[in-house]
Protein backbone atom coordinates (compact mmCIF):
# COMPACT_ATOMS: atom_id res chain seq x y z
CA UNK A 1 0.00 0.00 0.00
CA UNK A 2 2.25 2.37 0.90
CA UNK A 3 4.34 2.01 -2.60
CA UNK A 4 0.83 2.77 -4.39
CA UNK A 5 0.97 5.62 -2.39
CA UNK A 6 4.38 6.63 -3.16
CA UNK A 7 3.89 6.29 -6.89
CA UNK A 8 0.99 8.63 -6.38
CA UNK A 9 2.66 10.85 -5.14
CA UNK A 10 5.45 11.14 -7.27
CA UNK A 11 2.72 11.24 -10.61
CA UNK A 12 1.20 14.42 -8.59
CA UNK A 13 4.94 15.95 -8.37
CA UNK A 14 5.73 14.98 -12.14
CA UNK A 15 1.90 16.44 -13.09
CA UNK A 16 2.88 19.45 -10.81
CA UNK A 17 6.01 20.32 -12.29
CA UNK A 18 5.25 19.75 -15.82
CA UNK A 19 1.98 22.73 -15.55
CA UNK A 20 4.25 24.75 -14.00
CA UNK A 21 7.15 24.09 -16.72
CA UNK A 22 4.30 24.96 -19.48
CA UNK A 23 3.03 28.05 -17.28
CA UNK A 24 6.72 29.44 -17.20
CA UNK A 25 7.28 28.30 -21.51
CA UNK A 26 4.14 30.33 -21.99
CA UNK A 27 5.05 33.40 -19.82
CA UNK A 28 8.90 33.30 -21.63
CA UNK A 29 6.79 33.34 -24.76
CA UNK A 30 5.12 36.33 -23.95
CA UNK A 31 7.85 38.50 -22.50
CA UNK A 32 9.78 37.78 -25.71
CA UNK A 33 6.90 39.30 -27.65
CA UNK A 34 6.95 42.03 -25.53
CA UNK A 35 10.27 42.52 -25.33
CA UNK A 36 10.01 43.09 -29.52
CA UNK A 37 7.32 45.32 -29.50
CA UNK A 38 8.12 49.11 -29.62
CA UNK A 39 7.05 51.46 -27.13
CA UNK A 40 5.43 55.18 -27.91
CA UNK A 41 7.52 57.35 -26.13
CA UNK A 42 6.96 61.44 -27.06
CA UNK A 43 7.30 61.37 -31.01
CA UNK A 44 9.85 58.17 -30.80
CA UNK A 45 9.88 54.73 -30.23
CA UNK A 46 11.93 52.61 -28.09
CA UNK A 47 12.71 49.37 -29.58
CA UNK A 48 14.37 46.72 -26.83
CA UNK A 49 16.36 44.51 -28.91
CA UNK A 50 16.43 40.56 -28.41
CA UNK A 51 19.01 38.91 -30.06
CA UNK A 52 21.90 40.44 -31.19
CA UNK A 53 21.02 42.17 -33.63
CA UNK A 54 22.47 45.46 -35.45
CA UNK A 55 21.16 48.21 -36.66
CA UNK A 56 20.86 46.81 -40.53
CA UNK A 57 18.94 44.16 -38.98
CA UNK A 58 16.26 46.84 -37.29
CA UNK A 59 16.53 49.18 -40.47
CA UNK A 60 15.28 46.01 -42.30
CA UNK A 61 12.63 45.25 -40.12
CA UNK A 62 10.90 49.08 -39.33
CA UNK A 63 11.89 50.54 -42.43
CA UNK A 64 12.00 47.86 -45.18
CA UNK A 65 10.70 50.51 -47.52
CA UNK A 66 14.06 52.96 -47.24
CA UNK A 67 16.66 52.22 -48.63
CA UNK A 68 19.27 50.08 -45.79
CA UNK A 69 21.71 52.76 -45.53
CA UNK A 70 19.38 55.71 -45.04
CA UNK A 71 17.63 53.88 -42.14
CA UNK A 72 21.13 53.20 -40.80
CA UNK A 73 21.99 56.79 -41.03
CA UNK A 74 18.61 57.69 -39.11
CA UNK A 75 19.09 55.03 -36.60
CA UNK A 76 22.74 55.68 -35.89
CA UNK A 77 21.49 59.53 -35.58
CA UNK A 78 19.51 59.16 -33.05
CA UNK A 79 21.47 56.88 -31.41
CA UNK A 80 24.93 58.85 -30.92
CA UNK A 81 26.20 57.24 -27.71
CA UNK A 82 24.94 53.70 -28.89
CA UNK A 83 28.00 51.14 -30.37
CA UNK A 84 26.11 48.70 -32.51
CA UNK A 85 28.86 46.23 -31.91
CA UNK A 86 28.49 46.51 -28.24
CA UNK A 87 24.91 45.73 -28.61
CA UNK A 88 23.56 42.57 -26.14
CA UNK A 89 19.78 41.86 -25.37
CA UNK A 90 18.12 44.55 -23.45
CA UNK A 91 19.93 47.26 -25.29
CA UNK A 92 16.97 50.00 -26.02
CA UNK A 93 17.38 51.86 -29.82
CA UNK A 94 15.43 54.80 -30.14
CA UNK A 95 13.72 55.04 -33.47
CA UNK A 96 13.00 57.92 -35.68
Amino acid sequence: MAKVVDIIIYLLAFALLVSIGYALANWIYEYQAWLQTPLFVGEKYVYTTQEMWSFSHIARKYYPEMDIRDAIDMIRAINPNLDPGKMRIGTKVMLP
